[in-house]
């Protein structure tokens, strides 16, 4: 039997990946690769440290980065990406208005759903899905233009705002119900096409955050200065939120704070160093990020 499931559990896989074609557009295409990356990553199976080798991508010091800190979400290539991971615990009743980290009973810091939100505007017809078995949804009243797209044998979902991908769900497919908390009400959500758990309570009021992204990093050496660099951020908000300027320096400090800072490397040797920039309007950093290098002889 388990050679059996183990099959079936690979075909649903399989699935999964011929609903997404190859683009004829770049933009869309450097968003898959980040997708493929992130499919690497087995559900009700991974812990933090096989997430941060996936992501890491071979790069050791991101590889530790991330494993001395369990990856909960950030930037990659083209997108941002977030995961959840299982409690441990399995709740009498759920908790959550859709799927949840404690719905599965497996152990402690599994992961169990995964996130991944593209920076650029993509459409749907863009990455060649075939939504034909997929159930599509209105999972909020007052947001006529946002439904949601979802195959559960599959166990993935689109968030569509129009038809702009805003979001990518990534979860456990129907294959894996002998997994899930022992809850009826669970189990006849997994079985079921819909998106929600409950219906939404009518008077509800949902407030969207669109992240805030860097669109242009400058960096000029200042005059006079050999190890002294001015760095200069240009971001955008598309709802104007106040942002908080965020700085990762191989080395070297940063002076100052807000979208104008000096990059002080005067303790460096010679060598190349990198500056990443991102901006956070009370997501994190969860829209593009830009990042320069600078050499010093």
């Amino acid at each position: 039997m388990r050679v059996k499931g183990e099959a079936m559990k690979e075909r649903l896989i399989t699935l999964t990946l011929v609903l997404i074609f190859c683009s004829s557009s770049v933009v869309s295409q450097t968003f898959l690769d980040d997708l493929e990356t992130v499919r690497k990553i087995k559900l009700l199976e991974a812990y933090p440290d096989d997430v941060a080798k996936i992501l890491a991508k071979n790069d050791l010091g991101l590889y530790k980065l991330y494993k001395e800190k369990p990856f909960y979400g950030a930037s990659l290539t083209a997108s941002h990406v977030r995961l959840e991971y299982s409690s441990g615990k399995c709740l009498e009743e759920p908790d959550s208005d859709f799927m949840s980290q404690d719905d599965w009973d497996v152990l402690k810091s599994k992961v169990t759903g995964i996130e991944i939100s593209p920076w650029d505007d993509i459409e749907l017809k863009d990455i060649g899905v075939n939504i034909t078995k997929f159930h599509k949804e209105r999972p909020y009243r007052s947001y006529k233009n946002l439904h949601v797209l979802l195959d559960k044998d599959a166990g993935i979902a689109f968030e569509i705002h129009g038809t702009l991908i805003k979001h990518v769900y990534l979860f456990p497919s129907r294959n894996n119900l002998s997994l899930l908390c022992k809850n009826e009400s669970l189990r006849k959500f997994y079985l079921g096409n819909k998106w929600r758990l409950v219906p939404e309570e009518k008077h509800t009021i949902v407030d969207f955050n669109y992240p805030a992204h860097v669109t242009d990093l400058q960096v000029t050496k200042l005059e006079g200065e050999d190890k002294k660099f001015q760095v200069q951020v240009t971001a955008k908000d598309p709802e104007n939120d106040v942002l908080y300027y965020n700085y990762n320096v191989s080395d070297g400090k940063i002076n100052g704070m807000g979208a104008k800072v000096i990059w002080d490397l005067s303790s460096a040797g010679p060598g190349t160093y990198t500056i990443t920039a991102g901006v956070d309007d009370g997501c994190g950093i969860c829209g593009r990020i830009m990042s320069k290098v600078v050499t010093i002889k």
